[in-house]
């Protein structure tokens, strides 16, 4: 096997670690409901007549999106955005993208087409370990992707001693002037920075356990 190959791999087995408490979170609601972790598109959106035919793209959870490239020699692929009210922000550059359309992907071999449904938030871990089990307590980077109305939803409960290391909004508009989060009563200034272009806003270290009750002003 060659070295592109080979690097090719090794980015997508990082991939799947980084999103593993996006997993466990959805195997562990597959448990309680019975609704499947890989789903069709139209059980996501019923009403969206185009997702009844579509079997080359699934969900997974209510958050994230795949289009698998499945033709040897392929480069790009065709998919549908479903929900025509929906954002969905490319996984890789974060660029947002209307539902209800469908889209022209590059799609080189490096590439897995993967995106964030707007108004949901994934949890992951970013830091490079040898196990999953290395990883319990590794702080936690939540990616908020947010919707036509500048928002974003998720809830979970979790006993654990991981922290959160850093908030990257996506769809966040324009620059703020400031960022403050406020815990216990207590209010600091947090550090951020402002991708202009691809309109992401990163916060880093606000530093709280991620079981903690913790509210984030943007001004």
């Amino acid at each position: 096997m060659d070295e592109e190959n080979r690097n090719v791999i090794h980015e997508a087995l990082r991939l799947r670690y980084k999103l593993l408490p996006y997993w466990y979170t959805l195997f562990y609601q597959s448990h309680i409901s019975g609704l499947p972790v890989a789903r069709p598109l139209w059980l996501e959106f019923p009403r969206d007549k185009n997702t009844y035919n579509i079997e080359d793209q699934i969900m997974i959870g209510s958050g994230l999106m795949v289009r698998p490239v499945m033709d040897e020699g392929a480069n790009y692929v065709q998919l549908y955005l479903p929900g025509t009210s929906t954002l969905w922000y490319d996984y890789d550059d974060q660029t947002a993208h209307n539902g209800g359309r469908r889209q022209h992907v590059t799609a080189p071999l490096s590439k897995i087409p993967l995106f964030i449904r707007g108004s949901h938030i994934i949890p992951t871990k970013q830091r490079v370990r040898r196990s999953s089990s290395l990883t319990l307590d590794d702080p936690y980077t939540l990616l908020i992707a947010l919707d036509a109305q500048v928002a974003g939803n998720g809830s979970g409960q979790l006993v654990t001693k991981a922290w959160v290391e850093r908030l990257v909004i996506i769809g966040y508009g324009k620059k703020p002037s400031s960022v403050a989060m406020e815990t216990g009563g207590n209010t600091e200034e947090l550090r951020f920075s402002y991708n202009n272009n691809a309109k992401v806003l990163t916060i880093g270290r606000p530093g709280v356990v991620i079981s903690t009750d913790f509210t984030v002003t943007i001004n």
